[in-house]
């Protein structure tokens, strides 16, 4: 993904929010193959209640359709999945 299209809220951390910080932070991710659909891998460390609640987070993360390829947490990615799989059943199903 391309910087420009990053955009990011700020929000004030909440009282007790954890935040985990990579041991080699800041850190540079090695593109995929060339020939990966996603050469260009990007890496968010979020607080936790981001990934549970954050409804403008979905938003912009699942606006991205299938430019976007979600490896973790586990319980997004099939959120990601399970909201594609209910568009293509709507448009497959016969009227």
């Amino acid at each position: 993904m391309p910087a420009a299209g990053a955009a990011l809220h700020q929000q004030d951390p909440l009282s007790g929010d954890q935040w985990w910080h990579h041991p080699n932070a800041p850190h540079v991710l090695a593109p995929n193959d060339a020939c990966d659909s996603h050469p260009y891998p990007v890496e968010l460390d979020l607080p936790v209640w981001t990934l549970r609640q954050d409804v403008e987070l979905r938003n912009w993360l699942f606006g991205f359709g299938a430019g976007i390829r979600i490896e973790s947490p586990q319980a997004l990615r099939q959120e990601l999945v399970e909201r594609a799989q209910q568009v293509l059943a709507i448009h497959q199903d016969p009227h």
